[in-house]
């Protein structure tokens, strides 16, 4: 009897363009129905504005959560859960790739793959925002109410707020696009993946209660509005969705564009570009984390020490 050290391999599935098709349809379908179905609450916001002829963009008003117009602890929580499952579908797809024989020759279409579905929640939110876009603008019959008499008085929404509600909206979710392929760049096995997104939901957490935090000192008497500006505009600058309703709209519902650029604070809103291009680098410099997988799951081989062998 002989001591020898042998080698034993398992074949892997060789990749076709169908195989990662249909990973791809299996990984992603739960992701996309839940985008679905936030997409779905927004349009239902905006036909809440519609048929109750409210026009008001304050707070939880149903045109303020259709088009992200103000700080909304609904839906920042629910953009939060999408990006968490994103995240978790891209490395469930990237991980079930590693399967293939010829994985390392198909890195590129993986990228493609990849680009497929950012491409494809970007085309839904596109489509979103024009269906309450027409929902909003087209026949209108709004009213708007005057606090200080508790009035309701008839108005007509500027088509040019058609850029401004357009402008924040892409803003919001152009972020959070950015931020989710940033931080699945990350996640390469299970341990990873929750510490990682153990990470960004308390680092939302802690920024909602800071944002949260403005709107309570607004109803103080330590508010000063100058100073919540600039506190807010100088943290935006290192996670612009703590940009709130702090920012008011100052204009009326007939402003020229002109106005409506000046009065609105678009300016207060460059914090999100400032963030997009620092996303923008990060996501081109920082590479994808290579996946571990498990020795009882996929792999090219195992080494057997001490196999016997009759000699």
């Amino acid at each position: 009897m002989k001591w020898q050290k042998s080698t034993i391999y398992y074949k892997k599935e060789i990749f076709t363009h169908n195989n990662v098709l249909c990973q791809l349809i299996k990984t992603f379908l739960f992701a996309f129905i839940l985008l679905a179905c936030f997409c779905l609450y927004l349009i239902v916001m905006a036909i809440v504005a519609k048929t109750s002829g409210n026009a008001s963009e304050w707070y939880h008003s149903p045109i303020a959560l259709a088009f992200f117009l103000r700080f909304s602890l609904i839906n920042k929580i629910l953009a939060i859960i999408l990006s968490c499952i994103f995240c978790v579908s891209i490395y469930r797809f990237r991980k079930k790739l590693v399967q293939y024989e010829n994985f390392n020759e198909i890195k590129s279409i993986k990228n493609n793959a990849v680009l497929t579905v950012i491409f494809s929640v970007v085309a839904i939110l596109l489509l979103t925002l024009f269906i309450n876009l027409m929902i909003v603008f087209i026949n209108q019959n709004y009213y708007y109410i005057k606090r200080i008499h508790n009035l309701l008085i008839p108005v007509r929404i500027n088509e040019i707020k058609i850029l401004e509600y357009s402008y924040i909206y892409l803003l919001h979710c152009g972020f959070y696009i950015l931020l989710t392929v940033f931080i699945a760049k990350f996640v390469h096995d299970k341990r990873s993946m929750i510490k990682v997104l153990s990470l960004y939901l308390f680092i939302n957490f802690i920024l909602m209660i800071i944002g949260t935090s403005f709107t309570f000192l607004e109803h103080t008497n330590f508010y000063n509005g100058m100073l919540t500006y600039w506190t807010t505009f100088s943290c935006g600058l290192l996670y612009p969705e703590i940009i709130n309703d702090n920012f008011q709209w100052i204009s009326s519902f007939n402003y020229n564009l002109k106005n409506t650029i000046y009065e609105n604070n678009f300016i207060a809103y460059l914090p999100y570009f400032c963030s997009f291009i620092i996303l923008i680098i990060l996501i081109k410099k920082v590479s994808w984390k290579s996946i571990t997988i498990s020795s009882n799951s996929y792999q090219d081989h195992f080494e057997s020490k001490y196999l016997f062998k009759l000699s």
